[in-house]
């Protein structure tokens, strides 16, 4: 095993180990953006190629993204990148390198209303200043932090002193759609389980995962209205004359707070009985 292989390895046992600390309350480290990107995109990237893809497109708001970009070659946290030249620096928050696309990584704490199209060209910049001669092509994804959902084009001199011009779309993301697709890849995963060999390490990491999201105040349960039809709910949203069939959605609906969202509205639960 390489030296390069030794340190993903070693900085993958940090994150895990962070998590377990942070779930227990033993460290002073504090829940913030870097935290949210690392422990969660730190270990995404460790799923196999085909599943980091998978879940990028289902999770994004567009739904070109390419049905295939090739191995996953190369990612780096928090990459420092030259400005055209001068001591001035940008730092990207994830840059991913796939076998057939480049992606620049900005992701904010919060899932609205944080990123600045000005930060994504500055980046731009600096990528360009790092890999322009390789004439790859590169798109950037803005996770969390959007004002819309449509996917952007940002563009920039191709070089200093040239007025022709490049051009790249920013892919929009909410944390909570990523979250989603890794529960329901989870959940397939689980019932796969001896089936075939790496199952079960996938669910712990996909687990892992998960628990990352739920430290930073993510809902890792079920929204009502993606409920099987064990559920009845009546045209005013309250749940009227049902009966549950599993025990484990009794306890789910037991815990669940007072307020759900249903179809995009809020709404009160009464009226219900779980042992009816």
């Amino acid at each position: 095993m390489g030296y390069k292989s030794i340190l993903v390895l070693f900085n993958l046992f940090l994150i895990f180990q962070m998590i377990h600390a942070l779930t227990h309350g033993n460290t002073g480290l504090k829940i913030k953006e870097d935290t949210l990107t690392a422990f969660v995109l730190g270990q995404m990237l460790f799923l196999p190629d085909n599943l980091i893809w998978k879940i990028f497109r289902e999770a994004c708001f567009d739904k070109s993204l390419p049905e295939y970009v090739g191995k996953l070659e190369a990612f780096e946290f928090w990459a420092y990148w030259n400005m055209e030249g001068s001591n001035s620096y940008v730092e990207p928050d994830v840059f991913i390198r796939f076998e057939k696309i480049d992606i620049i990584v900005e992701a904010k704490r919060y899932d609205t209303n944080q990123q600045n199209p000005n930060q994504w060209k500055r980046e731009f910049i600096g990528y360009r200043n790092e890999y322009s001669e390789e004439e790859r092509k590169v798109i950037m994804f803005a996770i969390g932090g959007i004002h819309k959902e449509e996917t952007e084009t940002i563009t920039i001199p191709k070089d200093k002193g040239n007025s022709e011009s490049i051009s790249a779309e920013v892919f929009k993301f909410k944390w909570q759609n990523i979250l989603n697709e890794i529960i329901r890849i989870k959940e397939k995963l689980e019932v796969s389980e001896g089936l075939f060999e790496n199952a079960s390490a996938l669910v712990r990491t996909t687990n892992s995962v998960i628990k990352a999201f739920e430290m930073h105040g993510y809902f890792t349960g079920q929204w009502l209205d993606s409920l099987p039809n064990q559920y009845l709910i009546s045209s005013d949203n309250n749940i009227t004359n049902w009966k549950i069939k599993y025990v484990l959605y009794e306890q789910m609906l037991i815990s669940l707070p007072s307020y759900y969202k249903i179809s995009n509205h809020y709404s009160s639960i009464n009226q219900w009985n779980p042992h009816e």
